[in-house]
């Protein structure tokens, strides 16, 4: 078991430090048009970006990761829902009855929209190369950070400094 857990920590290091050079890459570019449909009934585009800062997570249920980052997602927007954050969880590389199942079982942490990426096409035009991958958009629809990480530092920091500056604009 030590050893399963050392080789999935060196290959999620792996992983990141490779893909963190193609995530890097999408910010500052506008976020790619997108139709999906929620798990709420509801259909979602690049325009729900519009207005205020956006957490897009990509997920899959069979993901060990996303199963950790989830509830920090949660969290975190609780924590900033007040000041206008908005997330979109985007369920991909797995199947919708999977998708449906995890947000219907853990109904405490998706107080957010939860969509499904039936062919991966959106994930693809992001980007996304692993599970989860999290995109912060401003209120332009401009991709601003890629991360793997909730806990990431330069997440809550860009995430603070887009939440300021919308709170500056509204008081001005």
């Amino acid at each position: 078991m030590e050893k399963a857990v050392r080789t999935f920590g060196i290959a999620m290091a792996l992983a990141l430090l490779l893909l963190g050079t193609n995530a890097v890459r999408a910010a500052g570019v506008t976020a790619p048009r997108f139709d999906l449909p929620g798990l709420d009934g509801k259909r979602y585009t690049e325009r729900n970006l519009i207005g205020r800062p956006t957490l897009m997570v990509f997920w899959a249920s069979w993901c060990p990761v996303c199963q950790v980052e989830l509830p920090k997602l949660h969290d975190m927007f609780e924590e900033m829902k007040g000041r206008g954050l908005r997330v979109l969880a985007i369920g991909f590389d797995d199947e919708e009855e999977n998708i449906r199942r995890y947000v219907s079982t853990h109904a405490q942490i998706f107080d957010f929209p939860s969509l499904y990426d039936a062919k991966d096409s959106v994930a693809k035009r992001f980007g996304v190369f692993g599970t989860p991958t999290i995109y912060l958009i401003n209120g332009h629809g401009e991709i601003v950070y890629v991360t793997w990480l909730i806990d990431d530092p330069a997440l809550k920091g860009k995430l603070e400094s887009l939440m300021d500056a919308r709170e500056e604009l509204q008081a001005g």
